[in-house]
């Protein structure tokens, strides 16, 4: 029988910490240290991204297809703000999207912008929007419940106690708009 393997996605961020500690002096490489401050910034991103994405996975599992695939990180932020909606949580998690997408921005820019020079002031953004968004997702409250896991905990218990799903205790349903775009409500 196989054994199901799940990759701790904090390997990523040590990552992040490990290369920013490297010594960018190699022979035949003049700029490697942007190099660098690039795979840092995508290993941040990654480590945010998938740890938001797997704690939704765990306790939303209707929604799992959907979070899996390309449209992954467009959804996540849909995601957070629906939820956010639903439960009338004051923009906390409309402010931890925010801070998702300018973490995804800087991602972008370091992947794909090679014209554009990145430094260690970006590394240093991306590090701080990495800690404020793990310092809001163990902040956050709803009904008592202390922390992004819990609340998502709290929806799931609702759910499997066959209790009638209020508007106000839900997750978020994935929609689709009339120009074939999903999101989420």
């Amino acid at each position: 029988m196989f054994k199901k393997h799940e990759f701790n996605v904090e390997a990523f961020y040590k990552l992040g910490e490990w290369l920013s500690t490297q010594n960018p002096n190699v022979d035949g490489c003049s700029n490697m240290q942007e190099g660098i401050y690039r795979a840092v910034i995508g290993r941040y991103y990654y480590y945010t991204f998938l740890k938001i994405r797997n704690i939704i996975l765990f306790y939303d599992e209707n929604n799992s297809t959907s979070l899996n695939g390309m449209g992954a990180h467009g959804l996540i932020l849909s995601y957070l703000n629906a939820l956010d909606d639903i439960l009338g949580l004051d923009g906390e998690l409309q402010d931890i999207a925010k801070g998702l997408g300018e973490l995804r921005n800087l991602r972008n820019d370091a992947d794909y912008k090679t014209n554009k020079e990145i430094t260690i002031d970006d590394v240093n953004r991306a590090k701080g929007w990495v800690e404020y968004i793990e310092t809001s997702l163990k902040s956050i409250e709803f009904e008592g419940k202390v922390g992004f896991e819990d609340i998502l905990d709290y929806i799931k218990l609702v759910a499997t106690q066959n209790r009638r799903m209020s508007q106000s205790v839900r997750f978020p349903k994935l929609k689709r708009n009339n120009k074939n775009i999903y999101y989420f409500e």
